[in-house]
């Protein structure tokens, strides 16, 4: 239960997969201090874990449509947490297609605070890599046949994606994170998403800064060879040359997380989901998710 009164309640949505079962470590830490649960009540933060049975390897009746999942999910915040209050909302992969539609609904998103995307699905859904890689690549590695067998091959997942996904309605643009805080979590091997595409696109990167991490309005670039912009170098303050294209590709991976307006959190060598697998990687996102909920 939600029993902190300075502290925001979280909502987490889970992915494909067995359910809630994967994210037990990772929902108990998120009350817990070096290990250990805190007893004193005003640091419990109320969780709400919405499990999805239609992508949970269950024998179930199909997916709701957008506008029957966001009105359930409504009656299941009202009943525990009442017209008013405002909650993080968290989600991992096909999570973040849930998590879409309740930002678009108004009478939800009014109350949503702050957000957490791990391994999202939803952000540039418009590009091929998420449905090609998920419904219709052949696997070559052992983690593609993973994939492949014990998630895309799934009735239940099957005819969720088959016959009630479509881009137009779950993509989650930049814009729709504007006025709240938001954390995206992205793994360098995910085997689903293209995480490079999504990362640049979040950070924002200008094409031109200057090598120390600061930023000019008329950042002194040297066009060496005369070629095209993309491969202009960027002079340090103390004459020192570099090459531009590669600093403004890496910045956004290395840069510290601010609490302020959209941050990503790179995980270089994770595949899709094993984030949950690690303490020391979890920590990183209880952490954010931890800022929100004192917001």
């Amino acid at each position: 239960p939600h029993t902190s009164t300075t502290k925001l309640p979280l909502v987490f949505i889970h992915g494909i997969g067995i359910g809630l079962y994967p994210y037990t470590n990772f929902l108990r830490e998120l009350n817990s201090t070096a290990g250990v649960d805190s007893k004193n009540p005003e640091e419990q933060i109320g969780i709400i874990a919405i499990e999805i049975m239609p992508v949970s390897f269950r024998i179930t009746n199909h997916v709701l449509s957008r506008q029957d999942m966001c009105a359930e999910i409504d009656q299941i915040l009202l009943k525990h947490f009442g017209p008013d209050q405002k909650f993080v909302l968290s989600s991992h992969s096909y999570g973040s297609v849930i998590s879409t539609h309740l930002l678009k609904t108004p009478s939800i998103a009014k109350r949503i605070g702050s957000v957490v995307l791990i391994d999202p699905v939803s952000i540039l859904l418009h590009l091929p890599e998420v449905a090609y890689n998920f419904t219709r690549k052949k696997p070559k590695r052992a983690n593609e046949h993973q994939l492949y067998y014990f998630a895309s091959m799934d009735m239940g997942v099957s005819h969720t994606l088959g016959r009630h996904f479509f881009w137009n309605e779950n993509v989650l643009w930049k814009k729709d994170l504007v006025g709240r805080n938001a954390t995206v979590s992205l793994g360098g091997k995910d085997l689903i998403v293209n995480t490079e595409a999504v990362g640049r696109y979040l950070s924002d990167q200008p094409k031109s800064v200057l090598a120390n991490g600061y930023s000019d309005q008329d950042p002194d670039l040297i066009d060496v060879n005369g070629s095209a912009d993309k491969d202009a170098t960027v002079r340090m303050r103390g004459g020192e040359i570099i090459g531009g294209k590669d600093l403004e590709e890496e910045e956004w991976k290395s840069r510290p997380w601010g609490g302020s307006g959209i941050d990503v959190l790179w995980f270089k060598d994770l595949d899709h989901a094993q984030v949950f697998d690690q303490s020391s990687t979890r920590r990183r996102i209880i952490s954010a998710v931890r800022a929100y909920c004192e917001e």
